[in-house]
């Protein structure tokens, strides 16, 4: 007799639906704002105070890692602002040789898995992601120091955090679809940059809608009304000047990004054509050399032969 289960085992995510009482109630963005006065901006800026080995490029590119690893591994988009977030905290009270910076965003990734994820990714996943630079045993001890550090409090406040409960209270993003998705993408993208690190998440998230909704106005050469700039304002309690510079160094850090991508990918280009020719000519060369060593000594050459 042959045994036969019906049941799926494969992980696949199960997300809840929209809770209409969490969009409505005023309470739950009071509360968000009041919780990122002490649990979503680091103390201190650790570049200037704590650390000496590690620089504003280094957590670029390390944050940049750790992005693209969340995606590799469809990771919940709270997970990469969360795990940046615990780390900027635990580097405020612990120097650290950039030698285990890569450690130190591992053992953040796995603990912003377990707090915000449903099934949490693998310590050997990530020792494997890392290029296997640190062992299970270290990232797992790297992890129990920085909740020690940060003295086990997990409440961490992020931009994310914002972002829902915004596009639902105002009135305008119902008429974009597209405004969620474009916003998210800034957020992570600032969450990777120095400039923003010392930003409450509240600012982030409001500065990231606002140029989110001028990028997808600018196709009809419109721009948000007084009204639609208004109800942000009210919502994140932020001066309308703050969340328009925010918005305006996001655009300025995207156009950036593109640049510095096209000018890749144009020196590229050049490069492989320069290679090209290179090979051509170097292959024409050897093959002109070639023929003048192979001369026969013949008044025929086998090589005009039509055979």
């Amino acid at each position: 007799m042959e045994l036969y289960c019906s049941e799926n085992l494969n992980t696949d995510r199960c997300t809840a639906g929209r809770d209409a009482t969490m969009y409505t109630d005023s309470r739950v963005m009071e509360n968000l704002i009041t919780s990122e006065q002490h649990n979503g901006v680091p103390p201190v800026d650790y570049f200037v105070s704590v650390q000496t080995e590690i620089k504003p490029y280094m957590r670029k590119i390390v944050n940049s890692w750790m992005q693209e690893l969340c995606e590799e591994r469809h990771c919940e988009y709270q997970v990469f602002p969360y795990a940046v977030s615990i780390m900027d905290r635990f580097l405020c009270y612990c120097p650290m040789e950039k030698s285990q910076l890569q450690l130190t965003a591992s053992a953040c990734l796995l603990i912003a898995s377990k707090i915000r994820e449903c099934h949490a990714l693998c310590v050997e996943d990530l020792v494997y992601y890392s290029d296997y630079t640190f062992s299970p045993h270290t990232l797992k001890k790297m992890e129990l120091l920085v909740v020690c550090k940060i003295r086990w409090n997990l409440s961490t406040i992020t931009a994310s955090d914002f972002l829902d409960h915004i596009l639902e209270r105002v009135s305008w993003s119902k008429d974009h679809p597209l405004i969620r998705q474009h916003a998210l993408t800034l957020i992570n993208l600032c969450y990777t940059e120095y400039e923003f690190m010392m930003f409450k998440p509240s600012l982030i998230a409001s500065g990231c809608i606002l140029a989110a909704y001028n990028g997808l106005l600018s196709s009809s050469n419109t721009k948000p009304s007084s009204h639609q700039l208004q109800e942000l304002q009210t919502l994140s309690k932020h001066s309308m000047s703050d969340v328009t510079n925010v918005s305006l160094l996001v655009e300025k850090i995207v156009q950036q990004e593109t640049n510095s991508t096209t000018n890749q990918s144009t020196s590229s280009n050049n490069n492989k054509t320069v290679s090209h020719s290179s090979s051509k000519q170097h292959a024409s060369n050897n093959n002109n050399s070639s023929q003048t060593k192979e001369k026969p000594d013949t008044p025929i050459d086998v090589q005009d032969v039509r055979f």
